[in-house]
């Protein structure tokens, strides 16, 4: 499954890098998910970061800057972030509309009230 995610994340990223940088990325597919998996797990790992919130952003800059300049890699980390969130927020809705009562509690089910 992590990895599924890994080379998810690096697609999303290698295609950003080629929309930004207008085609001209020198950041291969692979070198794309290796920094996305590796910037994913340092944020992971940071305790008291949030969903990796800026810890992530740092190690893409740091690993792209050299590669697509740094000016495109701190935009592109920024626009990484924001699509993650709305991916996030797409599969919560989509979770809501599958699964509507999902989140009853007990006391409002009929069949979980004491008669």
């Amino acid at each position: 499954m992590y990895l599924a995610q890994a080379v998810s994340l690096g697609l999303v990223l290698w295609l950003l890098t080629l929309a930004v940088n207008d085609a001209n990325a020198s950041l291969s597919f692979f070198d794309a998910v290796a920094i996305a998996a590796l910037a994913w797990v340092v944020g992971f790992m940071t305790p008291g970061a949030s969903a990796g919130i800026g810890i992530r952003e740092t190690v893409l800059i740091f690993a792209l800057g050299g590669l697509i300049g740094e000016p495109v890699a701190v935009f592109t980390a920024l626009m990484l972030r924001v699509a993650t969130l709305a991916g996030d927020a797409l599969y919560f809705v989509a979770s809501v509309a599958a699964f509507p009562g999902l989140g009853k509690s007990c006391a409002e089910t009929p069949e979980m009230t004491p008669k």
